[in-house]
């Protein structure tokens, strides 16, 4: 089958091929035993040296990686990036958002970023120039002069000037427009001096008349060719042209929502976020729904009760100037006692009032607030007094019955009490009740809700105690509090108080522009409201405003109005981006 020649030459690759084998088999066998483990017989030899090198090539790398991490933290922070869409939800309903006519907080909010005033408020409730460039007044008083800065500019390109401030004034003051600001603006006079220099003629010097200097300019070339009856159902109400740091972009009535994007011109610099949108809704369960899902990155003026444990950690109390206060109607009996108000006074109980608060308010006790001018803590309302209201009420006359009711002549001591359906008004007037009906006093709280509080209580003067807050404002000036040219259901001078030493110290404190006059006045004033008691002052209300941890450059303390909330939106942002820190935090 296969010849001899065949056979070898088989056998031949078959000993070679185990050869090649065999060499293959060896060679690992002999770099493991040269390379391995020879190496690691080495290795054994050198081991604390070299273990030593790897401990501290780790040492090193570790320390690097340490510090290079406190650097980062050191000097580079999480800091504000620009752009970004900012969502808020709001209470109510969207209507109106001409500062002529706007008054909801809905409203006002919208009406605040369109729109831009002479004058405008710091985060402490500080008046500031915005429009404005420069301010003097008059030695008599009664003059103001205001110069605009250069290029101003309205929404569409057309500049701003002194005309339009003219045609804004004229407009509110006009009947037929129906402004609800008109009253502050009646007797004034405006008229253009020149293109960028405006002067208003007051009847009298009014040292409070710089603060109606922050209501928003509308544009005179697209609105003075209406009537001024017209205003009031204009486009230009839900459509506007403004000048402040956010353009009108989009509204849906159905929706309830708004869209505004930023002003590239704005005068004090382009807003760091893109855009805004507001939303309205219906009631505060629906705010916070949307809060809470993402929807919205902040809700304003929601109860705190309301909140889980973390959003009351996250969310901030903007203190507002106003004052919630319990008006004695002087005109009614019992109330026309002074005895029977200052022994109501004597028996309140602060710390009980403010528990009723939640710990979330201060305690008011004064017809001005603390940080004004005629503020003295030597003239404040006495309270937490049990003994001596005992003894105020008793020199006049009035004795406990079997039911520890104080009466007199046969007739009980009673009082009923009126104020809202707001949740802290009711909790704060069930607390001062119980206070009273503990002293002697036979006391009956009944709630309303807002509309008909005003129509058939507080409007007619329909009642005895009355639990409402009011707005006092970042000057002094409460003349239409309790002057008694404003008892009366057309004035706010709700405790029907009439007394002449009074009246004139509040006539002098606003037409006097000198401090120290006005304070001495306003002390005046003080000493005579505390010892007719007209009212008692319980606590400040506080607005809550809740935004999520990402919403930076919101500082706002203090507000006057709930849009004073936005008066540093342009500094806001909800990015976030890497920054070195200018100074380095302190140790």
């Amino acid at each position: 089958m296969f010849s001899q020649y065949t056979k070898f030459r088989f056998q031949r690759r078959v000993r070679k091929f185990e050869r090649e084998v065999l060499s293959i088999v060896k060679h690992p066998v002999k770099y493991w035993n040269e390379h391995i483990v020879t190496q690691w017989h080495s290795f054994m030899k050198v081991r604390r040296f070299a273990f030593s090198w790897l401990f501290l090539v780790l040492l090193l790398t570790g320390t690097i990686v340490t510090q290079t991490y406190a650097l980062d933290r050191l000097y580079r922070e999480e800091t504000g990036a620009d752009g970004g869409v900012y969502t808020e939800a709001l209470e109510g309903e969207f209507t109106n958002f001409s500062p002529l006519f706007a008054v909801s907080t809905s409203d006002t909010t919208v009406s605040k970023l369109v729109f831009s005033g002479l004058f405008e408020r710091d985060k402490n409730g500080q008046l500031q120039p915005d429009m404005a460039e420069s301010i003097s007044r008059s030695d008599r008083g009664n003059e103001y002069t205001v110069v605009l800065r250069p290029n101003l500019k309205w929404h569409d390109g057309t500049t701003l000037n002194s005309a339009d401030v003219v045609y804004t004034v004229n407009a509110i003051k006009n009947p037929e427009t129906d402004s609800p600001y008109r009253t502050v603006w009646e007797g004034i006079t405006v008229k253009a001096v020149d293109e960028t220099t405006v002067q208003f003629i007051l009847p009298n010097a009014f040292a409070p008349f710089q603060e109606q200097l922050t209501v928003g300019i509308v544009p005179a070339h697209l609105l003075q060719d209406q009537t001024f009856g017209g205003l009031r159902t204009s486009e230009f109400n839900v459509s506007p042209v403004g000048s402040g740091p956010f353009k009108f972009s989009e509204f849906s009535a159905k929706a309830q929502r708004v869209e505004l994007v930023k002003n590239m011109e704005y005068y004090l610099g382009v807003p760091r976020l893109d855009s805004l949108i507001l939303r309205a809704f219906e009631d505060q369960q629906a705010m916070i729904r949307s809060y809470r899902i993402g929807e919205s990155h902040g809700v304003y003026g929601v109860e705190m009760s309301i909140l889980t444990p973390e959003e009351q950690q996250q969310a901030r109390l903007l203190t507002q100037y106003s004052g919630v206060y319990a008006f004695f109607n002087v005109a009614q009996e019992p109330l026309d006692n002074s005895a029977v108000r200052n022994a109501l006074q004597l028996a309140l109980n602060s710390k009980k009032i403010l528990e009723a608060t939640r710990f979330e308010n201060q305690l008011l006790n004064s017809a001005i607030l603390p940080e004004l001018i005629g503020y003295n803590k030597k003239l404040t309302q006495n309270t937490d007094d049990l003994k001596k209201a005992e003894a105020t009420i008793q020199a006049d006359g009035w004795a406990k019955n079997a039911d520890g009711i104080y009466q007199k002549e046969g007739a009980p001591l009673k009082v009923t009490v009126h104020t809202s359906e707001d949740e802290k008004q009711v909790a704060v007037t069930r607390t001062l009740a119980e206070t009273w009906n503990e002293f002697g006093v036979q006391t009956e709280v009944i709630n309303l809700s807002n509309v008909d509080l005003q129509r058939n209580v507080r409007g007619p003067r329909n009642f005895e105690v009355l639990v409402s807050p009011i707005l006092i404002g970042n000057d002094p000036d409460v003349f239409a509090y309790w002057h008694s040219s404003q008892v009366g259901s057309e004035g706010l001078n709700f405790s029907n108080y009439e007394d002449a030493t009074a009246d004139e110290s509040l006539e002098a404190g606003r037409t006097r522009t000198d401090v120290a006059i006005r304070r001495a006045k306003y002390e005046t004033f003080l000493r005579k409201w505390l010892k007719d008691a007209p009212a008692l002052g319980l606590y400040r209300p506080n607005q809550v405003y809740l935004q999520k941890s990402f919403v930076r450059g919101s500082d706002i303390k203090k507000v006057v109005f709930s849009q004073n909330r936005l008066n540093d939106i342009s500094q806001w942002t909800i990015n976030e981006q890497k920054s070195l820190r200018l100074e380095s935090k302190p140790e």
